[in-house]
């Protein structure tokens, strides 16, 4: 990475840079190690069928339907919050989109936020209960099951 670094070229997105970094560096060390032999991904079972081999790990699957679905809570949430913030602007709420932004993107804790506003941290918790109620309602009326809000520094 640190030999890489002047060659770094700004209209590159950072996340392609790093794992096209990652990905040369797997193939080196591929190459390095010498080919082994495979083992099939299938096994065959004794009536003569295919199955998947046993073992702790989670299937393809079940890792696609896990990202599907947090797509889709990403999608909810991201259109509830727009809506919340167009809202709150059209009011004229600017505290409450501050305690929004300082609690949801930059992670305050709720005293830090009601200093920085000159608030009671009662409001704050107030905001925050409010747009997390609005998050969660939304996640229901998409049907969303378990969503998980700790991504955006929630204990909810």
């Amino acid at each position: 990475f640190l030999k890489a670094l002047p060659n770094y070229d700004e209209s590159t997105p950072l996340e392609t840079w790093l794992f096209s970094i990652a990905a040369h560096k797997l193939v080196d060390f591929m190459r390095r190690s010498g080919r082994r032999p495979t083992v099939p991904l299938m096994l065959p079972d004794s009536g003569g069928a295919v199955r998947e081999p046993s073992g702790r790990d989670r299937r393809a699957s079940s890792m696609m339907r896990s990202r599907e679905s947090s797509a889709g809570e990403a999608a909810v949430v991201s259109e509830c919050l727009r809506d919340l913030i167009a809202g709150f602007k059209a009011e004229g709420a600017w505290e409450r989109l501050q305690c929004v932004e300082l609690i949801f993107v930059l992670g305050w804790a709720n005293k830090d936020v009601a200093k920085r506003l000159n608030t009671t941290e009662q409001a704050v918790a107030n905001h925050k209960f409010f747009v997390v109620s609005k998050l969660k309602d939304a996640a229901r009326r998409a049907r969303l099951v378990n969503v998980n809000l700790t991504g955006m520094g929630l204990d909810d």
